[in-house]
């Protein structure tokens, strides 16, 4: 055994070596220091080496009751042990109620040495407990530091479920007292909507002590409700059992917000991609039926009754065209004649007219905001996004209300961009149309820009207003947002990127309307066979010599042999293989002077690209006067042709 130090409160010399004996033969190394006096004892008990305290219970100037009570100033936890010949039952009951952990009768000092080592495994063990006790406060803590400055926001349930801990985040987050929350009172802030469903799994997983992550909203200081992720995990005691849940919530409103509008972006550009191809589709459906239309209604035995059926199926085709051109701008595949307009102006000189379309029950707010508010833009696209928008605002305030068009400059950051997919930092010119009407739920926000959804009644209404809309700002690089709540009125904001530079006049159309004799050679490309007879049709009775193809290799064999002859290439822009831009730019390097005329119902930023003057397009579905006229004019325009080493009419990808 190790050297046992004893501090020895004895006046006999003899007892004292009887005791030494006691504990040398029970296999111990005493080294002792032996007192007799409170002055000596005191000096003693600052050595910490010292292992345990023998004393005798009475001395001539001290006793044991004192010393023990010095001992228990001081806080020490060795054993102190009463060793007399004195001592009597009601005094060893009176030591031990002191505090005493033990004593022993000099004459019965075999008991001794038992009755040290059971102390000194007690004091060890005591030691230990309070060591980890001291570890389990300091632990407690330190969680409790960190668990107050962590950002998120955290609680704690006890083993009945019921919250008995909220950190400092999350009462700044709901505004109230620790004691307003506790227990399960802070439920009364949950959405009620899903309170149930909170509830139903929290328990469930309470019961079977398994982690649980759920969403769910709740209320903040200001009174918004926000999307809350809640991860709880249980936790055991110091003896191992189950003793409650900890959880750690974040606002993830944000998040959530993000991921929407990101699906929501995708959803609409699936829903874009759709309707140009149907668009395209009707588009050659409509060009065959509007022009046979038109030429039966030139034929000579055309009676009066024919003819004003004829008009009524070219009326018809002029709807159905008019709907196409709002599919083809929702999907941004409408070509764009862009100057850099002063939105301010474009927006003080739309608002006269929409005064007269909204009426005098509603009033008109028209805030032009600041000077050069610039931005490159189709002016009558951006007219057609202010009258949609207007029309709408009409619809949602039968009663008469307050509309109000403002336009601000203003500068977005990365973190605005980040939150609102389709945004994009920098300048922008933000349009704001609010009105005061009857607003939207949330459900049908998230479908207002999608063709052909409305909330009107049926006829009175194609759907096709909104989405025309989103589909002008997304083709001009902007975005565009809904703010709106039952009864709360609705804002629609867009922002548009803001250039630097002059204000431009109105810029001619592209088309020269015009038209000549004909008894020109035409290159007719196009795969969509009632079209392709048709076009032939139309340029045969004018005196033009057609060369039909339905594809690019029967126009290249045509080419080959007539390409000196042909003085204008008209060709589809999508077709199986290759494109007619690609088409037009292989045989123009042949016959530079050679006129192209594109067609289509189905492009997308194409004339960013037709820079060659004698090129020009007409829009599917077109009456036989306007390719009359696209084709005459390119006929015009074919003299002095250059030629170039760059691809004249590569669609961009």
């Amino acid at each position: 055994m190790p050297p046992l130090q004893v501090l020895l409160i004895e006046d006999s010399p003899v007892d004292s070596e009887l005791i030494l004996r006691a504990l040398r033969s029970g296999g111990y190394t005493p080294v002792s220091v032996r007192v007799e006096t409170e002055k000596d004892y005191v000096a003693s008990l600052d050595n910490p080496a010292i292992d345990l305290v023998l004393a005798d219970y009475n001395l001539p100037q001290f006793d044991a009751m004192r010393a023990l009570a010095l001992y228990q100033e001081r806080q020490i936890d060795i054993p102190f042990i009463v060793v007399s010949g004195t001592i009597g039952d009601e005094r060893s009951v009176e030591i031990l109620k002191a505090g005493a952990h033990n004593y022993v009768l000099k004459d019965k000092l075999d008991r001794l040495v038992p009755v040290i080592e059971r102390e000194l495994r007690d004091a060890e063990t005591r030691r230990e407990r309070k060591h980890a006790l001291e570890a389990l406060a300091q632990s407690r803590d330190f969680y409790l530091t960190l668990f107050e400055g962590f950002p998120a926001m955290i609680w704690r349930a006890g083993v009945d479920g019921q919250c008995d801990y909220f950190n400092a985040t999350w009462l700044a987050f709901r505004g109230r007292a620790l004691s307003d929350e506790l227990s399960d009172q802070w439920i009364d802030g949950m959405h009620p909507e899903d309170r149930e469903r909170r509830q139903a799994a929290y328990w469930q997983a309470f019961a079977a002590c398994q982690p649980f992550d759920l969403d769910y909203r709740l209320r903040r200081s200001d009174g918004d409700y926000r999307w809350i992720q809640d991860a709880g995990r249980p936790f055991k005691g110091l003896d191992g059992a189950f003793a409650g849940y900890i959880g750690c919530c974040t606002d993830v409103t944000d998040r959530r917000n993000a991921e929407e509008q990101l699906r929501h972006a995708m959803r609409m550009e699936s829903i874009g991609r759709l309707a140009g191809g149907v668009a395209h589709d009707v588009n050659n459906i409509l060009t065959g039926i509007g022009g046979l239309a038109q030429l039966l209604r030139q034929g000579k035995v055309v009676d009066a009754a024919q003819t004003e059926d004829l008009d009524e199926i070219c009326s018809l085709v002029d709807r159905g065209a008019g709907l196409t051109r709002q599919l083809l701008t929702f999907s941004r595949r409408q070509p764009l004649q862009t100057a850099v307009l002063d939105m301010g102006a474009l927006l003080q000189e739309t608002c006269r007219l929409l005064q007269r379309l909204i009426g005098e029950h509603i009033t008109l707010v028209c805030d032009r905001g600041g000077d050069d508010l610039l931005v490159e833009a189709d002016k009558g696209q951006i007219e057609q996004v202010l009258m949609n928008l207007a029309i709408n605002a009409h619809d949602a305030m039968p009663g008469g209300g307050t509309l109000t068009i403002a336009a601000k400059g203003v500068e977005l950051d990365r973190a605005f961009a980040d939150a609102h997919p389709g945004a994009s930092p920098g300048a922008q010119v933000r349009l704001t149309v609010t009105d005061s009407g009857c607003g939207m739920s949330a459900e049908t926000q998230r479908h207002i820009f999608e063709p052909f959804f409305t909330t009107k009644d049926v006829g009175k209404g194609t759907g096709l207003g909104l989405s025309t809309v989103y589909g002008i700002v997304k083709q001009h690089g902007g975005s565009i947002w809904v703010s709106s709540a039952p009864n709360q009125g609705t804002t629609f904001t867009i922002y548009l990127p803001r250039v630097v530079g002059d204000a431009q006049e109105d810029a001619d159309g592209m088309v020269d309307s015009a038209a000549s004799p004909g008894q020109g050679t035409v290159l007719l490309v196009e795969d969509e066979k009632t079209v392709r007879v048709l076009a032939q049709r139309i340029l045969e009775r004018r005196g033009h010599t057609v060369l039909a193809a339905a594809t690019p290799e029967e126009a290249r064999a045509l080419f080959a042999r007539h390409g000196d002859g042909v003085d204008v290439l008209l060709t589809d822009v999508i077709m199986p293989g290759t494109s007619g831009p690609d088409l037009a730019d292989e045989l123009s390097r042949d016959n530079p002077s050679l006129g192209v005329v594109f067609m289509s119902g189905y492009i997308k930023e194409m004339f960013d690209r037709l820079t060659p003057l004698h090129v020009t397009f007409v829009a599917k579905p077109f009456m036989p006067g306007a390719l009359l006229a696209a084709v005459d004019a390119v006929r015009r325009k074919c003299s002095g042709g250059e030629t170039t080493d760059e691809p004249l009419f590569k669609l961009p990808g």
